[in-house]
């Protein structure tokens, strides 16, 4: 009898980053309802800062500041956001690469409410 394929595992794979439906939006608008102010940094790649993270969450009243890397299912990082993400790091940040299975697993929301375990 073949495998039976978990369905969250074929929607992650199938989601996108971008768009209607994508990573982004979907991680925009939890954020936004767990209390966050969120802001898309737009294709670094033209804005003179190569490797910025593509989303900055902002959450004023838990005084928290979040920066998170979007990639599809099996997108794989540029050593220039390597690097930046190390360094904010380095600068005591919190920063984090989601992929659409941290979605629907429920650790992006468990990261948004700090209910993460290390």
């Amino acid at each position: 009898m073949p495998k039976r394929l978990d369905p969250k595992v074929l929607l992650a794979h199938a989601m996108k980053e971008e768009g209607k439906g994508g990573l982004r939006e979907s991680v925009e608008l939890l954020a936004r309802q767990c209390g966050y102010v969120t802001r898309h940094i737009r294709d670094s790649r033209g804005q003179n800062v190569l490797g910025m993270p593509d989303e900055l969450l902002l959450h004023p009243k838990q005084r928290r500041l979040i920066w998170a890397e979007l990639k599809r299912e099996k997108g794989t990082t540029t050593l220039d956001q390597d690097l930046y993400m190390q360094a904010l790091i380095e600068c005591g940040e919190e920063v984090y690469l989601w992929r659409p299975s941290d979605l629907y697993n429920d650790t992006i929301l468990a990261i948004l409410k700090g209910e993460e375990t290390t």
